[in-house]
C-alpha cells in the first residue's frame, strides 16, 4: 500500500473516477499499459529490420534513423497493420485484443468507458492480468525485438 503522504491530493479522485479502489489494481494497469507500449517497439523494430534486411539493404546511420522515425510516427494499429505480413497470425491476434483493451480504456466515448479487458477478462483482476499477461509473453515471443533495426549497417 502505497503510504498516503506520497499520494497527490488528486489521485484518490481519479482512481475512484476509473473505479479502481485498490493499489493492486492500479500496479496491474500500469503493467498492462506498459506491455502495450513494448509490444509496439517490437513492431517497430520488425519494420524497420524488414527495410534493412528484406528490404533495400544496407542502410546509412542516417538512412536508419530517418526510417526509425518514420517507422515510429503511426499508431500501434498503423504498425501492426503493417507488419502484420511479417509476424505469426497469433502475435497478430494478441496485439489486435491488447490493442482493443487499451483504446477502450484510453479514448473515452459516452457509454463506453471501461477498465481494459483481455478476451472478456479485466486486466485488473488476477485471472485476467495473469490470461493478459500470459499472451504478452507469447507475443514478445513470437515477435523479439529485431536489435539489427538499430544497429549502424549489420
Amino acid at each position: 500500500m502505497i503510504d498516503s503522504e506520497e499520494r497527490h491530493p488528486v489521485e484518490g479522485q481519479l482512481l475512484t473516477t476509473c473505479g479502481m479502489r485498490k493499489d493492486e489494481q492500479l500496479r496491474r494497469l500500469g503493467i498492462f499499459l506498459i506491455a502495450h507500449t513494448v509490444m509496439d517497439t517490437h513492431l517497430i523494430s520488425v519494420l524497420v529490420a524488414h527495410k534493412i534486411v528484406d528490404g533495400v539493404g544496407l542502410l546509412s546511420f542516417d538512412e536508419q534513423k530517418a526510417s526509425t522515425s518514420s517507422d515510429s510516427r503511426s499508431t500501434f494499429k498503423g504498425h501492426l497493420q503493417a507488419a502484420r505480413p511479417l509476424i505469426p497470425e497469433a502475435a497478430a491476434k494478441i496485439a489486435e485484443e491488447i490493442n482493443r483493451g487499451r483504446d477502450a480504456f484510453v479514448h473515452w466515448k459516452r457509454d463506453r468507458f471501461e477498465l481494459p479487458h483481455y478476451n472478456g477478462h479485466a486486466v485488473t483482476t488476477a485471472e485476467g492480468f495473469r490470461v493478459c499477461m500470459d499472451d504478452v509473453q507469447a507475443f514478445l515471443h513470437l515477435v523479439p525485438f529485431r536489435y539489427v533495426a538499430w544497429q549502424a549497417n549489420p
